[in-house]
């Protein structure tokens, strides 16, 4: 009828329900449109009798504007009684087309999501056929070596393989090479993929499948995400393979294979190593790969194809050519390419231009090349190794007017020389070796120092004398340096040359006190590389033997921080301050040497009155540092030369300390040999027995207690060496100490026993399932051979010789914990066992109360649980909050736990009349099938707490309607109150559980019972309000946003227009918030659309100020006073169109408008909507306006006139 309507007549159907006061037809068909729309949409099928009352009333007066004769029909049948079959066929018609709108919505979410999945389907089929297209053009000069048809046979016989090499190895293009192998000629799908979790998706269990993951784990550093995404799907991978037509190739960097092979373990991947013997190239492959590279580079040259040009480009630019100086209009390679195609015999009018030299050097990326954003560079250094010799031998002019000096000082050597090189390295010809001179002066000049005087031909003598020759000819300045003041001097120094350091002397003797950056001088240099010719050259000229760089070292502390020995000893022959140190960390030349145990420079220095017990600013002596590094001659050679043994560092330790530490027994003997004090204590009051012990270094205990150290004597918390002994659970040990009379019973700083220690060490539970299997500890003894105990062994071993030795098994601690207390805390079953065979009153409890049980209980060990009852603990003791075990349980969730205490006879109601009940403990936890068993086992119900809460009204609070059904068939109270009144309705509508609500109504709760404050349940319905504030539960439901919520308030008649004390209805709240969903339903509900607030604010009005343009849309359809302006004095009487003009919302300006706002309205103070846009600089709003004829007023041109005068005279002060 509608379609017909809107299609063949005029009348103005509309979307919405139009206002009371609209009696046209095009409004009568709306209204019947709406109502059949609202009903053949209801969630229940059903109305009340208001709302059916109400919709009769509406529909039967359309029907009338219609067709005035069907009035009497609509009363008649209004009070007619309807057929019951017919009321069946209406509510089944009304359920279908409900499914049917609902199957219809599925259908298209489905067909939505399929257009999805396959557009991503063919996204990833596009970009994986372009990437083995990609493969296949990097291949085109594969060279298929021996190695290569090995991994082709492992990928066939294995399932997951995976390869191994370092970087530039080729594990990437053999990878690929075999993946298109087992395409062509096996058959297989090759599937690239980047995320473990694709192979997941992508896997297709009838179809043969290679799955390939390129450095999938990283390439720098490990890529922890794809790594943890592995295993996570880890179970899903192994399922995946158990079908063995699918396989997966890896790639994988040599230094992150030990990183990630556990996580493939379960997978069984074969490794193939490139780096491994058999696997890596032959000598006969390596020359055939760079011969082949060599013939392709030298047919490029006899072609003169542009590709050779790009190539010598790039050895001109030592492998490094910036693309932004082949663009158009720059000249950065303009003199090079010139020179370049000179020296090829290239006719210049027909020379290659800067494009397609960037074009040859694209297309060289599929072989030898690597393009970057602004670079390009070969794929691997050997790869340029390769171009450069070929290539240098051809452009030799150019590489020495042109090329970068390190590429020149690392790759050319004079043929002349007739010394040997490398197969990389560019011999010049005699007839162009002063070329190359001429070169390196310029280079000299420029201050390229180390290029110059480390060349690879500087070590040859022969070289240097023909340069020294070539130098007299010239006119060279030897006082240039580079950029980080390096001199020529301190090259030749740091390489040893020391014909060249004299000859640079002799031209110019002040380079002897020159420094550079580090202010290191020649002397320096020379020092750290132990050259002591050039020392004694040197110190002739002069230098200065105790200058100081800016580390603070000397070159003697140089030379001895590097060991050489007659460097050191030229430097003391000339008075250096043997006992000089660095001023930071005063490190002396002997400290350096006994760090590095370093015998002969020892005696060296010791022999020139180097202090011997000479500290660090941390207090450690030469002695000491010798002992921590370990080294005993030189331990040894300082005791000789009166070393004192008891010399501490600051923190206390000696170097006994320090030797019992780190289980350094031959150098522990030799202080003890020389009066170390045993029994010397440091700042924490630890005694080297004490270090001895925390090591298990059990020889050096032993030496230590025959050399009389104090087998009881405590650290700052009064802890002997049994305490940690027993802590880190070394039976050996133990026993030892034991045997020496150790003291079983002393008490730490806390009350610690050595067995309250043992019983409280940590205890690993996944090393307990490791070593339940095998059975053994490893323990390793002095010498780093390791020895097998029997794990189960060991801890009994260690109670009994405590126990032996006169143990108290029930001492307790300060806080009263007993020994098998702090293993029930531990989880430490054996030990528990032992000590109840040992008859230990597992009855006693700690100062809390809490026994053996309890802590077990807590836990949730089963096997200890047993344990203790065995041995006929209190099951019922009560802790001082009045718990028991079985409440601890409960508490903590240990169901298991639960039904062996009730088994074993645990009293189920106890603390009940406490309100202490196991049962509550349960349900505050959410406990459900504990709180089932409870129940079960007669547990009751409604036992409360002290204040009155009941396991129900818990439940309520959490939402937990699985526990709310379980307590209700076990005969709960549902409307039980807390002795403040609440209920547990009240605590679900308080905490906005709508389930718990719905299911507690079904159990008949009553909604009106109201607290001690006389709050209802619905008035918390969804947020808390303060108490007294009039608010209605329907107004806290739309302050709260809770649309469930409202609609169950409506659907019980709330009072739609109440008021609270500022004059706000629920409908001015949901405006405000601008829930439109909320508003709809007030709105249906006939909400008073123009009542106004205290302040005069009517919901237009406020939903102008919140900017909730989709309100103020839905407002203006509903027939709202567009002009109504606020009362209030501090409204200063604006309307909806001062407010959004204000506030530059253009959107809600433009509605109001349309909607025959009055444009030039004025406020309070004559201001119009333009005014304020104009003072707020709105452009948008103020053209707008205009549009609709908006005009300031007589006032808005006063204000603004004065304001722009008072401007002028701000800017006249300012000026």
């Amino acid at each position: 009828m509608v379609c017909l309507f809107r299609n063949l007549t005029k009348i103005a159907i509309q979307d919405q329900l139009p206002r009371p006061s609209d009696l046209s037809e095009g409004a009568a068909v709306s209204r019947i449109k709406f109502y059949r729309n609202q009903i053949a949409h209801s969630d229940s099928g059903a109305m009340s009798d208001s709302e059916f009352s109400k919709t009769f009333d509406e529909v039967s007066m359309a029907i009338e504007v219609i067709c005035p004769s069907m009035k009497t029909d609509c009363e008649t049948l209004k009070l007619a009684h309807i057929d019951h079959s017919v009321h069946d066929i209406y509510l089944e018609f009304v359920k279908n087309e409900k499914q049917m709108e609902e199957m219809k919505q599925q259908q298209e979410e489905l067909v939505a999501q399929v257009k999805i999945l396959n557009f991503e389907r063919q996204n990833r089929e596009s970009i994986q056929t372009e990437e083995i297209s990609d493969w296949k053009k990097k291949l085109e000069t594969f060279y298929v070596t021996e190695a290569v048809n090995r991994l082709i046979k492992v990928v066939k016989d294995k399932q997951c393989t995976i390869i191994t090499g370092v970087p530039g190895s080729g594990k990437s293009a053999i990878a690929y090479h075999v993946a298109i192998y087992m395409q062509e000629t096996e058959g297989y799908t090759v599937v690239p993929i980047w995320i473990p979790s694709e192979l997941i998706k992508l896997a297709n269990s009838n179809s043969k499948q290679l799955f390939v993951f390129d450095d999938v784990f990283g390439k720098y550093s490990l890529n922890e995400f794809n790594l943890n995404c592995w295993e996570s799907e880890i179970r899903h991978i192994k399922m995946l393979l158990n079908n063995n037509i699918l396989k997966v190739l890896i790639t994988c960097r040599s230094y992150l294979y030990d990183q990630v092979i556990y996580s493939l373990s379960s997978q069984s991947f074969e490794q193939f190593n490139l780096q491994s013997d058999e696997m890596s190239l032959s000598l006969a492959e390596r020359k055939e790969i760079i011969q082949f590279i060599e013939n392709e580079i030298e047919n490029l040259k006899r072609r003169k194809d542009v590709s050779f040009l790009a190539l010598s480009l790039l050895v001109l630019s030592n492998n490094s050519i910036e693309k932004e100086g082949l663009q158009i209009g720059k000249d950065t390679y303009a003199s090079l390419l010139q020179d370049l195609c000179d020296e090829m015999a290239m006719d210049t009018r027909k020379s290659p231009s800067k494009t397609s030299i960037l074009t040859s050097l694209q297309n060289l990326t599929n072989m030898y090349l690597d393009e970057t954003e602004s670079i390009f560079c070969t794929k691997h250094d050997k790869i340029f190794d390769i171009i450069s010799h070929t290539i240098g031998n051809f452009i030799i002019r150019c590489v020495l007017r042109h090329g970068e000096s390190t590429f020149i000082s690392s790759r050319c050597q004079m043929n002349s020389l007739n010394e040997q090189h490398g197969d990389s390295t560019i011999m010049i010809t005699d007839e162009l070796q002063t070329m190359y001179f001429e070169r390196i002066l310029k280079d000299i000049e420029r201050g390229h120092t180390w290029e110059v005087f480390a060349s690879i031909q500087m070590k040859f003598e022969k070289f240097r004398v023909l340069f020294m020759l070539y130098l007299e000819k010239s006119s060279v300045n030897f006082s240039f340096s580079d950029t980080n003041g390096t001199t020529a001097l301190h090259v030749t120094a740091a390489k040893g040359y020391f014909d060249m350091s004299k000859y640079l002397l002799g031209k110019n003797r002040k380079l002897i006190f020159s420094l550079d950056s580090r202010k290191n001088s020649p002397l320096h240099i020379a020092s750290s590389y132990g050259h002591h010719e050039i020392a004694n050259l040197f110190l002739s000229n002069d230098a200065e033997v105790d200058i100081v760089n800016s580390n603070e070292c000397t070159p003697l502390l140089n030379s001895s921080l590097s060991g050489h020995v007659h460097f050191t000893e030229v430097l003391l022959e000339h008075h250096a301050d043997v006992n000089r140190c660095t001023a930071s960390h005063s490190w002396s030349a002997l400290h350096f040497a006994a760090d590095d145990g370093n015998i002969d420079l020892i005696k060296l220095l010791v022999r020139y009155k180097a202090i011997v017990n000479s500290q660090k600013m941390n207090g450690m002596t030469p002695l000491y540092i010798a002992c921590n590094s370990g080294h005993f001659n030189a331990v040894q050679l300082l005791i000789e030369n009166k070393a004192d043994v008891n010399k501490c560092e600051n923190e206390g330790w000696s170097p006994i300390h320090i030797a019992c530490y780190d289980g350094l027994y031959d150098i522990a003997e030799i202080l003890i040999i020389n009066s170390a004090d045993v029994n010397k204590d440091n700042n924490t009051g630890e005694t080297p027995l004490h270090y001895a012990c925390d090591g298990n270094h059990i020889n050096i205990v032993k030496l230590l207690l025959q050399h009389g150290s104090d087998i009881d004597k405590g650290n700052g918390n009064e802890e002997t060496p049994l305490h940690r002994t027993c802590q880190a659970g070394y039976v050996d040990i133990v026993k030892l100490l034991c045997e020496h009379g150790a003291s079983t019973n002393q008490r730490s700083r806390d009350g610690f026993t050595p067995l309250h220690c043992f019983c409280n060490r940590d205890y690993d539970k996944k090393f307990d399932q490791t070593i339940t299997k095998s059975a053994f500890l490893h323990n390793v003894n002095e010498s780093g051979d390791m020895h097998l105990i029997p794990a189960e062994n060991s801890d009994k071993d260690i109670i009994k010789h405590l126990i032996k030795h006169g143990a108290d098994t029930n001492s307790a601690t300060d806080n009263g914990k007993t020994p098998i207390i702090l293993a029930c805390q531990r989880e430490n079953l054996e030990v528990v066992k032992m000590l109840l065979r040992f008859d230990v009153d597992a009855t006693k409890y700690d100062n809390n109360g809490f026994s053996p049980l309890h802590i077990a209980s807590s836990e949730g060990n089963v096997d200890i649980v047993n344990s203790l009852l065995k041995h006929g603990v209190a099951i019922d003791h009560c802790n001082v909050n009045g718990d028991t075990p079985l409440n601890l349980a409960c508490f903590h969730g240990n169901k298991n736990i639960v039904e062996i205490l009730i088994k074993d006879g645990a009293d189920i109601h106890k603390g009940e009349d406490i309100g202490n009940s196991a049962l509550l403990d349960a349900c505050n936890n959410r406990h459900n099938e504990i709180a089932t068993l409870l129940l079960d086992n007669g547990a009751e119900v409604n036992s409360p707490e002290e204040d009155g809460r009941t396991s129900l009204i818990s439940a309520a609070e959490d939402g937990n309607i699985d526990l709310i059904k379980i307590l209700m068939d076990h005969d709960a109270d549902v409307n039980f109150q807390m002795n403040n009144g609440m209920s547990p309705i009240y605590f679900a509508c308080d905490c906005g559980h709508l389930e718990a609500v719905q299911m507690l109504l079904s159990y008949h709760a009553d909604i009106n019972k109201c607290e001690s404050t006389g709050w209802s349940p619905f008035t918390c319905c969804c947020v808390r309000q303060p108490y007294g504030n009039s608010k209605s539960p329907l107004q806290c439901a739309c302050q709260a946003d809770n649309e469930d919520i409202v609609k169950l308030l409506l659907n019980h008649d709330a009072s739609i227009n109440h008021c609270d004390e500022d004059g706000c209805t629920p409908f001015h709240d949901a405006c405000s918030k601008g829930n439109i969903n909320i508003v709809e339903l007030l709105l249906k509900d006939e909400a008073a659309v123009n009542l106004p607030d205290r302040t005069g604010r009517t919901p237009l009005y406020i939903a102008c100020q919140q900017k909730c343009k989709d309100v103020v849309e839905l407002l203006l359809k509903h027939g709202i006073e567009v002009d109504k302006a606020a009362q209030d004095e501090s409204q200063e009487g604006w309307t909806p169109l001062h407010v959004s003009a204000s506030s530059g919302d253009t959107c809600i300006t433009d509605l109001l408008l349309k909607n025959n706002a009055t444009v030039n309205v004025e406020d309070r103070n004559g201001h119009t909507p333009l005014y304020y846009a104009t003072q707020q600089k709105c452009d948008a709003i103020i053209e707008l306006l205009s549009v609709h004829g908006a005009i300031l007023s007589n006032n808005d041109v006063k204000v603004l006139s004065l304001s722009k005068e008072q401007n002028k005279k701000n800017r006249c002060k300012m000026q």
